[in-house]
């Protein structure tokens, strides 16, 4: 199930309800439109579904206080990223799910993420959340 605009979503779990920023390079309405095609997830089929989604201008803005990342498009943009920095104004700990497997693994370990490749397997010695 493809979601052309999704690039970059993340749950907060200091929100009271399931709130999720996402970070992309498209329009909102074009990012709604993708969900109802694909998902057939709008504010009719889900009331208030609008409501629960913020969307961000950039991929700091939607990491902050964020304890996980998902990153799920290839786009050379996201395996680019100062992820240093996008550590540092994360909630702990901080999570990455690479569900492209474009990602410097190894590196962001080192940084200090739980790293999860989908479709790989974990590191021996790795923790489990």
């Amino acid at each position: 199930m493809p979601l052309g605009p999704l690039c970059l979503l993340y749950s907060s779990p200091a929100c009271p309800s399931f709130r999720s920023p996402l970070f992309g390079q498209v329009a909102r309405e074009t990012m709604w439109e993708e969900f109802n095609y694909t998902l057939n997830v709008s504010e009719k089929t889900l009331p208030g579904v609008d409501k629960m989604v913020t969307t961000c201008g950039s991929a700091m803005e939607a990491a902050t206080g964020a304890h996980a990342i998902a990153v799920m498009t290839e786009w050379d943009e996201f395996a680019t990223l100062d992820y240093k920095a996008i550590y540092s104004v994360m909630s702990k700990p901080a999570f990455v799910f690479d569900g492209r497997n474009i990602l410097p693994h190894a590196a962001l370990r080192e940084i200090g993420f739980e790293v999860y490749a989908i479709g790989k397997p974990e590191p021996a010695g790795s923790k489990r959340f």
